[in-house]
């Protein structure tokens, strides 16, 4: 038995408004939801659903955990309505997951939901990705995206919003951790890719010392994935003027409703 939970603010409102408030939604929601075994989660428009593998008043917690950060890292000016609470049998699970994580909007690199992270775009997820298997097989999410397959590698151009993007972190800038991790990241697929240190450090805005310095340090290699990742979509985007894939109408998934406050 899973949990699914459906949230939103008191009056609708869209929860992430463009590209560094989604990361900021996404980082949060996946920092709180692993301690309840997150599967998956998406923020379209002015609502937020997630699926977690446990049940009861710890999905309740964490579900609260998650709003009042939500309010403080997103500076929302409103509270967050009751949420529903949904019990999803486990033949149910994957048409729920599906219908979760087809929900668009204007978010074409589908950051405001694990999607990046099931398919290893990202690296602050990853766990959700033990959470989903063997419920999920890479071509469905694939499918799921509109993308028939992921290219990894791709232009110098946009290498820093690929490695932010892969760290879920606004962009490159100051010396927090996860933002040093994810230049060292960049600077390595770049040098894979072929590029001068005194490129990348024109493009990361370093310089040359410190990109020789970062090459040479260990970075995790899912990370170094998740960017290489990242930067073949954004490079096919760029290169590419397809429309984003739509969403898939959601349909009713035959689960019990409850609802708690958070």
């Amino acid at each position: 038995m899973a949990t699914l939970v459906t949230t939103r603010l008191v009056k609708d409102r869209v929860l992430a408004r463009d590209t560094r408030e989604r990361r900021l939604l996404a980082t949060t929601v996946l920092k709180n939801g692993k301690k309840s075994g997150l599967i998956a989660f998406a923020a379209p428009s002015d609502r937020l659903v997630m699926l977690f593998s446990q049940e009861g008043p710890g999905v309740s917690r964490t579900c609260r955990d998650t709003t009042t950060a939500l309010r403080r890292r997103l500076k929302l000016p409103l509270p967050f309505a009751r949420a529903w609470f949904e019990t999803v049998e486990k033949a149910q699970l994957r048409r729920t997951t599906k219908d979760l994580l087809t929900q668009w909007d204007a978010d074409p690199f589908r950051e405001a939901s694990n999607l990046p992270d099931l398919l290893g775009a990202r690296f602050v997820g990853r766990y959700t990705i033990a959470n989903a298997n063997p419920l999920l097989l890479r071509q469905e999410l694939l499918t799921w995206w509109g993308l028939p397959a992921l290219e990894e590698g791709g232009d110098l151009g946009p290498l820093p919003e690929a490695a932010a993007a892969a760290m879920g972190v606004a962009a490159l800038e100051g010396r927090s951790a996860s933002i040093v991790d994810a230049r060292r990241a960049a600077i390595q697929v770049g040098r894979k890719l072929g590029w001068s240190h005194g490129k990348l450090a024109q493009k990361l805005a370093i310089s040359e010392r410190q990109s020789k310095r970062l090459a040479s340090q260990s970075v995790d290699p899912a990370l170094l994935k998740a960017v290489e990742i990242q930067l073949g979509l954004r490079t096919a985007a760029l290169q590419s003027d397809v429309e984003d894939v739509l969403p898939e109408p959601l349909e009713h998934t035959g689960t019990t409703e409850r609802t708690l406050g958070l």
